[in-house]
């Protein structure tokens, strides 16, 4: 991220450093990343990218670490970049660690913002919830058959 913004900002970058340029250059990422993958696709039929550039897209939007990604998901708007950055950090992105820490660790993460709190553990068990969706929806209904 360093190396990006010292590029953006090599021929004078803008008032107040270069959160502009950097999210425009990620909105359009954002733009052009699912023709790139479906071009890929379609050369490449056996090729399934559309988990990757969802989660792609999502830390481009948010900036935000692949940790975060399936609580971003879940959580949306409702966390700053810090704030997952912070919780990244502290490995406070899987269910079982939100679900595991005191309400004051991630209390430490989200600046003291107790709706912050709520908002994350219940995005923690939404996203235990979908694991397991995934999981059960994933395995076999019926037994191998043997002859």
């Amino acid at each position: 991220m360093n190396e990006i913004e010292r590029l953006l900002t090599q021929f004078g970058g803008a008032f107040g450093g270069a959160a502009g340029p950097i999210r425009s250059v990620a909105s359009r990422t954002c733009d052009l990343l699912p023709v790139a993958a479906r071009i890929a696709e379609i050369l490449n039929p056996t090729l399934d990218l559309n988990d990757r550039i969802s989660r792609l897209t999502l830390r481009l939007t948010h900036g935000i670490p692949s940790a975060a990604c399936d609580l971003a998901r879940e959580v949306g708007a409702a966390l700053l970049r810090g704030d997952f950055t912070r919780l990244a950090t502290h490995n406070f992105c899987e269910p079982d660690r939100i679900s595991a820490a005191s309400d004051g660790e991630l209390l430490a993460c989200l600046d003291g913002d107790k709706e912050k709190l709520a908002i994350v553990r219940k995005a923690g068990m939404a996203v235990a919830a979908q694991r397991a969706l995934q999981i059960k929806t994933t395995t076999p209904i019926l037994q191998a058959y043997v002859a």
